[in-house]
């Protein structure tokens, strides 16, 4: 399987990304009967998804946080997860926030994207849909 968000690739990218969908607002007013239901429109809402990578070693896992954080605010990306192409749909992500959530050393491993994969960098993405322009 492959996951990207933008040009960055994964082992995993963990979570299920929203769709575009029609947003709803429910209004209840004191004294008044009955729910006011108000369609306000297709468009994404935040979700978030963790991404899992092994690295060539620590220093290399804290330079790909650094530049996943260049990302936020910056132009909107394509995201790939699980093979499927989000632009597919006729849909980017604007990356709104990332999280470090375990840059370390590991034992060296075999295999990876990044051997001999003695470092991790496992971080939580904040992203929204958005429609291509």
């Amino acid at each position: 399987m492959r996951y990207k968000i933008g040009n960055f690739e994964f082992l995993d990218l963990q979570g299920n990304p929203d769709s575009l969908k029609e947003q709803i607002e429910v209004t209840i007013r004191p004294g008044v009967d009955g729910i006011a239901v108000w369609k306000t429109g297709v468009r994404g809402k935040p979700f978030t998804l963790r991404s899992v990578v092994d690295a060539l070693d620590v220093f290399h896992a804290r330079q790909l946080f650094k530049a996943y954080a260049d990302l936020v605010g910056a132009d909107p990306v394509q995201l790939i997860w699980a093979d499927m192409a989000a632009a597919d749909d006729n849909v980017l992500i604007v990356v709104l926030d990332v999280r470090p959530i375990s840059i370390r050393q590991i034992a060296g491993g075999v295999g990876g994207l990044n051997p001999p994969s003695c470092g991790w960098c496992e971080c939580d993405w904040d992203l929204i849909l958005i429609t291509k322009e």
